[in-house]
């Protein structure tokens, strides 16, 4: 199970020689289809029927305003941040609209679905960070990887509602979401997990680094997983949510491993003419809520990249990462 369908579930590169700053995140092209593609999404879902608004949707649009607005914080003023913070307001007056309606819809939803579709709760100011050494999979075990999931699911679900419900982090909780040697699904389940105990500050003592390091450990596992995948395309056609939840999930946490041209054209490939995003290509009117809530959250990653490059270079941690 997806952790974007675990949570509805409790609900109800830049390198070292630049080259992804040349060649991704300064052209204007990526600009304009990186906004094209969140607006059109979100025209989609504020004109269609209410009920076609879920919370695995609505977490996607929450986490890519809160990507959003990790770089609009520190916000310098020149004509290209203009353009882009210009653009920003565009989407969060529409994220704004679409979340009034969402909430009108569902009038009785609990103080938890708020909290975690509260836009605060996504951003992530921390420097950039990289893997320097890429190490190749030989071979992705799937079987594996759809098994641990079925295990590790319940364990995820229950300890991030204990987060959401009182922030107090069980015994159990932390060693599980903190464990190694997973994969897949299981690896961003943990992730979201460590970055909401973050965020809510539900530990007493000041462990940030610590957190840290094991965010950077999961998701230089899932980069490497992500490039098998891309490589892959039999596994990659079954596994798209994972490997767009991973460049949701890990490019949150400033991992600019997973900022690459080819994995932003994946995720722009899977948009039908209608805005959404669909599982099945030969189906071109088909929306999948699940996916597009993904891809807006990964499109959102995107964005901030590309306004933290124009506006707050600076903050671009350049020391070796191992």
């Amino acid at each position: 199970m997806s952790s974007f369908y675990f949570v509805s579930f409790f609900l109800i590169i830049f390198t070292v020689n630049g080259f992804f700053v040349e060649n991704i995140i300064t052209p204007q092209d990526w600009e304009d289809k990186i906004f094209d593609a969140i607006e059109s999404t979100i025209s989609y879902y504020i004109n269609t029927d209410v009920n076609n608004l879920d919370t695995s949707l609505m977490l996607g649009v929450s986490i890519m305003k809160g990507q959003m607005l990790s770089c609009a914080k520190n916000f310098k003023m020149n004509r290209k941040s203009f353009n882009l913070l210009k653009r920003s307001y565009a989407i969060s007056k529409m994220a704004n609209k679409l979340n009034e309606r969402f909430f009108k819809a569902n009038i009785t939803v609990s103080k938890i679905t708020k909290r975690i579709l509260d836009n605060n709760l996504w951003t992530s100011f921390r420097k950039f960070i990289w893997k320097t050494h890429v190490i190749p999979i030989s071979d992705f075990d799937v079987k594996s990887m759809a098994s641990e999931d079925l295990f590790f699911q319940n364990v995820s679900d229950t300890c991030i509602l204990e987060l959401l419900t009182d922030c107090r982090p069980s015994t159990k909780c932390i060693r599980s979401e903190l464990e190694d040697n997973f994969l897949g699904y299981a690896l961003t389940h943990q992730v979201l997990y460590i970055h909401i105990l973050k965020k809510m500050k539900c530990l007493k003592h000041n462990i940030q680094i610590i957190l840290d390091g094991f965010i950077q450990d999961k998701c230089n596992t899932m980069v490497n997983e992500a490039e098998y995948m891309i490589n892959s395309p039999n596994i990659l056609y079954d596994y798209r949510d994972l490997f767009i939840e991973q460049i949701a999930v890990c490019g949150m946490e400033n991992m600019i491993d997973f900022i690459r041209p080819e994995w932003l054209s994946f995720i722009l490939s899977l948009q039908n003419q209608q805005g959404c995003f669909q599982n099945a290509i030969e189906k071109q009117f088909d929306c999948d809520t699940h996916l597009t809530g993904v891809s807006l959250a990964a499109l959102g990653v995107y964005w901030k990249f590309l306004c933290y490059h124009n506006n707050m270079e600076s903050t671009i941690d350049t020391s070796e990462q191992t």
